[in-house]
């Protein structure tokens, strides 16, 4: 009788188990992919992402993006107000009294039922091409105060005429302390000298 012998194949056993193993981590990649690309924050990244100075950023950024908008928004409306083919002539008419600021002469009338009474020399108005550029337009004068306090440049505008949002004629501005604001460009408003901003004012 004869006894028949088996002998284990080893290497074919580990090449099986290479192959299993191969599929399995395949499955794990494409059930589980998804863990692998997004991985889950460490503690420190939780709390950079909390801390001060990242929140002080998110706030810092929002705050630009509103402000960018509300400029954006006025240069909109800067762009609706222009007087398109009206001369001041023909505007002067039309009105009892009226107001003329010409920004390329740097002068400003005065004109009464269509005739021009009075001219003064504008001193300072906003940079061209700035954001602070002095607007042009037709607008009326909304309010008037013999001493207007700017909070943003923190001086006092005498004689203030407000003609458009933040932008006023007004007379030659001072510190607090009484010092005159050096020559050089405004931030936007139209600057007269106190003396002709007064014979303005009386006229508005």
């Amino acid at each position: 009788m004869q006894h028949s012998t088996y002998s284990f194949d080893t290497k074919s056993f580990i090449y099986s188990l290479k192959l299993l193993s191969g599929i399995f981590c395949v499955l794990a990649i494409v059930q589980y992919g998804d863990v692998f690309a997004s991985p889950r924050p460490t503690e420190d990244e939780t709390a950079n992402e909390n801390s001060p100075a990242t929140i002080e950023t998110q706030v810092a950024a929002a705050a630009s993006d509103k402000i960018l908008g509300k400029i954006e928004e006025y240069e909109e409306q800067l762009a609706t107000r222009t007087i398109g083919t009206a001369s001041v002539d023909s505007l002067s008419r039309a009105h009892t009294r009226f107001i003329a600021a010409n920004l390329s002469e740097m002068r400003l009338y005065l004109f009464e039922n269509g005739v021009a009474t009075a001219t003064y020399p504008i001193l300072s108005k906003g940079k061209r091409g700035s954001r602070w550029e002095t607007p042009t337009g037709l607008y009326k004068i909304e309010t008037k105060e013999q001493d207007h306090f700017s909070s943003l440049g923190q001086v006092h505008m005498p004689q203030s005429m407000q003609f458009f949002g933040n932008f006023f004629i007004h007379g030659w501005p001072y510190y607090p302390d009484g010092t005159p604001v050096p020559e050089g460009y405004s931030g936007g408003c139209i600057r007269l000298s106190t003396d002709d901003a007064t014979a303005v004012f009386e006229f508005a």
